[in-house]
């Protein structure tokens, strides 16, 4: 389970819809002129920001037999809580970001590792 709170599933609704707005053209998309700023009051922003934290808070992927991997997020965020505290502090300061970045970058390289160790065994020893 993640510990995101709805202060973070707003900020990833608004960079999923700033980013949808943003890629859609070079698919030849065209967003609606309405839906052009995300705006979290409105039905759809209230969606998109209550998919956000459901998906946030859920692990990332089932294993074959059964269980659930956790996500490559929740691993790096478990491996150095501290450097994600500060990631959430500052990554939508412009000047900051690229000092957010560095920060949890050992992290998710470490989140990486573990995620690509093989399973441990789940049966009885023999």
């Amino acid at each position: 389970m993640s510990n995101e709170t709805p202060t973070d599933a707003l900020r990833l609704a608004t960079r999923f819809h700033e980013t949808y707005e943003r890629l859609a053209p070079s698919f030849g998309y065209e967003t609606r002129q309405d839906t052009k700023k995300f705006d979290p009051e409105t039905p759809n922003g209230r969606l998109m920001v209550a998919v956000c934290a459901e998906l946030a808070a859920a692990p990332a992927s089932p294993l074959p037999g059964g269980g659930w991997k956790p996500s490559r997020n929740d691993v790096a965020r478990r491996c150095d809580p501290k450097a994600w505290e500060f990631y959430d502090r500052h990554i939508d300061n412009p000047i900051m970001g690229a000092e957010c970045r560095a920060e949890v970058a050992a992290s998710i390289r470490m989140a990486d590792a573990i995620l690509a160790l093989p399973a441990a065994p789940t049966g009885e020893p023999k």
